[in-house]
């Protein structure tokens, strides 16, 4: 069998034994016989030749063409994991229960105003740290995303609140940001301090869960600055707009 060379990096594993059930003319096979081709495509994971090589490989595993009979290729690795998770994200509408939770287009927008904030604080810690993205820190992302959404929602409920009672925008937003202030600041540092020991990837194991961390501590450094900061200036201009 040719195994063709996609990438400098690409190495071969070898054969094996899959164990499968199938039965034919009475007879019973249990075992299949399986090659191994491991490609690593480059030390980033970003790189355009590394992306081109990748999008090879899935071409291929969906497309083989032309070849021996009973030969299915098969695709494993972080790429495949990465894939179903934003497989599962995709096609939530979370704007649009915000919006049947709060009754209005305008008030969910600016939740998520924070978001934002969060994603390039992930993106810049994990190049910072030279994290390669993987399944952890999608998890870890996810997680971020999910503290500084309920963070957001507790100013800008509030900031609702204060303005159904005196309705100022202005003086609805700071009041929101003043008093919301310790318990957005204690979620986020027990989110980031009870983070630091995973993202310093310490003892046996330790960098395989590692990304997870990293992700969550730099995604919420940022995310709560533009909670405190970003979020309610947003709410006093565009409810001091619309009145």
């Amino acid at each position: 069998m040719h195994l063709h060379r996609l990438s400098p990096d690409v190495l071969f594993g070898g054969r094996g034994a899959l164990p499968v059930s199938a039965t034919r003319r009475g007879c019973d096979f249990r075992h299949a016989r399986v090659v191994y081709l491991v490609a690593d495509f480059g030390p980033n994971p970003g790189d355009v030749p590394s992306q081109a090589s990748g999008r090879k490989c899935s071409a291929l595993a969906e497309s083989p063409g032309p070849g021996p009979e009973g030969v299915r290729p098969r695709v494993r690795g972080v790429s495949v994991g990465i894939q179903a998770v934003t497989d599962k994200l995709r096609g939530h509408p979370i704007h649009f229960w915000f919006v049947v939770n709060f009754q209005s287009w305008l008030d969910p927008f600016i939740i998520i105003t924070a978001l934002p904030a969060a994603l390039a604080g992930i993106i810049v810690f994990l190049f910072l740290t030279h994290t390669a993205l993987s399944v952890p820190a999608l998890m870890g992302a996810i997680m971020c995303m999910g503290v500084a959404t309920a963070n957001s929602i507790l100013v800008v409920a509030f900031a609702t609140e204060r303005l159904a009672a005196h309705g100022d925008p202005l003086q609805a937003a700071i009041e929101a940001g003043f008093t919301r202030f310790r318990p957005v600041l204690m979620t986020a540092l027990a989110m980031i301090i009870g983070m630091i020991p995973m993202a310093l990837g310490l003892g046996d194991g330790g960098e395989e869960n590692a990304p997870l961390g990293r992700a969550v501590v730099g995604g919420l450094l940022c995310a709560t600055v533009a909670t405190l900061v970003f979020v309610p200036t947003v709410f006093g201009l565009l409810h001091g707009m619309r009145s």
